[in-house]
């Protein structure tokens, strides 16, 4: 199956890394109140306002920029979330507030690993996918009822 973004990655070597697998899993992710928001289910390569403010720093040559963060739990999707904002208010406009629970099927795509100390992942989905659909807002980001 061809990537989704193949027009941006195919000239990254190793892109998605040989680590990645296939994989059935239940996955969190930052989003807005209404999941319609156009950065909820984007790439943070394509993300505008760009998340760096510094031009050296171009995740769209980077093909990690090109795979979707999600998380392995509320818990640890919250965690991350609150560092985040605690450093960088103005994020929030631009990931959202909630988190959403989703169920990945091998057919998405390929992920990473998961880091064993943030919940992170990557995952790398694969053209027609629509996550959006998967996607069910369970709770807010930053803990609060």
């Amino acid at each position: 199956m061809q990537f989704k973004y193949s027009e941006y990655i195919d000239d990254i070597d190793g892109c998605p890394p040989s680590d990645y697998r296939h994989a059935e899993m239940t996955v969190f992710r930052w989003v807005h109140k209404v999941m319609s928001h156009p950065n909820d289910f984007l790439v943070v390569a394509l993300i505008n306002p760009r998340r760096v403010n510094d031009p050296a720093v171009d995740l769209r040559n980077k093909c990690k920029g090109f795979g979707l963060s999600l998380y392995d739990s509320l818990v640890n999707a919250q965690k991350q979330y609150q560092a985040r904002i605690a450093a960088h208010q103005r994020l929030v406009a631009t990931i959202g507030q909630y988190v959403a629970e989703g169920k990945l099927a091998k057919s998405d795509g390929v992920i990473s690993p998961v880091d064993k100390r943030s919940g992170h992942l990557t995952l790398h989905e694969y053209s027609g996918i629509k996550l959006s659909e998967k996607f069910t807002i369970v709770g807010r980001a930053d803990g609060n009822e």
